[in-house]
């Protein structure tokens, strides 16, 4: 296998065998591993499928279904290229690099940060949408002009995270990304770019910071859903008296099963980020977790999150069963 294009000239051992061990991986591990991220890769590929299918022919029209329609389908074509690079490098066991280029690495990470910042805003934006037409529903005069303001403000926030990410990364010469597709790492990169001291630790404080921009926005959303659910949940209770018990539980369980959902998706989305943490400070956790393997837990990250959005959605467990 080979782990890059450049000629190492280096008298110290270490830093020849700084590789990435996950494209090194042969027979069964590597087997399991190329199987687990297609699988990975078809369950969210075809639950984003389904939801974008729903939603265009099923699915009644309004604002709320348009900005999931939006953000599923940018989601889904901003991981197409990441998921096909990722899976073909491990299948040839070769770097990104080696395969298609010098610029190869370049456009893996603007789709990688285009799909994980339209995550992290996305589902902030959506959220927001949701609790300001239930506390503030009678200050709103059209839902429609709320949500191309608010579609707006997401497209204003994404293009500022992407390109302070994309700084960062530049400017610290690597990250966990740019391991994986090279096929070396972050210590090697900062080896043949002779980058100062100084120069690693602001990259690397940007990197966290740009990190925790993403991870605002997702406790942001969290907190929203909070919201929302006891605000709901003071509504049913107060339609008590009006509504016969069988209606109201079914009312509560309903919104049970779609906090549960959410909440599933922001556990998953705080440990992947968590994760990066702890990668680009300590550069390995435990002896698995290696900074070259997280595009492989992103891929898993995507098919848990859109499972738990199909199976938080009454509707769209129906329309999978044939009864919607």
């Amino acid at each position: 296998m080979r782990t890059s294009n450049f000629t190492w000239n280096f008298d110290d051992e270490e830093l020849q065998s700084e590789s990435v061990k996950v494209i090194q991986w042969h027979g069964f591990f590597s087997i399991i591993l190329i199987c687990l991220c297609s699988a990975f890769a078809i369950i969210s590929t075809a639950g984003k499928s389904m939801i974008i299918y729903f939603i265009l022919y099923k699915a009644p029209k309004r604002p709320m279904n348009t900005m999931i329609l939006l953000d599923q389908i940018g989601t889904l074509l901003t991981s197409l290229v990441t998921k096909f690079m990722t899976i073909n490098s491990l299948i040839m066991a070769t770097s990104i690099l080696d395969l298609y280029g010098p610029s190869a690495c370049e456009v893996y990470w603007a789709f990688l940060l285009a799909h994980n910042t339209l995550v992290a805003t996305g589902g902030f934006t959506m959220a927001l949408f949701r609790m300001l037409c239930v506390q503030f529903q009678s200050y709103i005069p059209s839902l429609e002009k709320l949500m191309v303001k608010l579609i707006w403000m997401q497209c204003a926030l994404s293009i500022g995270v992407w390109n302070f990410s994309w700084i960062a990364a530049d400017i610290y010469g690597s990250n966990n990304t740019f391991e994986f597709c090279r096929g070396y790492t972050t210590k090697m990169a900062h080896v043949l770019m002779k980058q100062s001291e100084e120069q690693k630790e602001n990259g690397k404080h940007l990197l966290h910071s740009s990190i925790l921009f993403c991870q605002a926005f997702v406790i942001l959303e969290f907190v929203f859903y909070v919201v929302l659910f006891f605000s709901l949940r003071e509504k049913n209770k107060s339609f008590f008296k009006i509504v016969q018990q069988d209606v109201l539980e079914k009312r509560a369980k309903k919104n049970t099963i779609t906090f549960t959902g959410q909440a599933i998706t922001f556990i998953v989305e705080v440990t992947y980020i968590i994760l990066m943490q702890l990668l680009i400070q300590f550069g390995k956790v435990g002896g698995f977790f290696e900074p070259g393997i997280l595009p492989c837990c992103m891929m898993a990250a995507m098919a848990i999150i859109t499972s738990s959005q199909i199976l938080a959605s009454p509707e769209l467990r129906r329309f999978i069963q044939g009864y919607y």
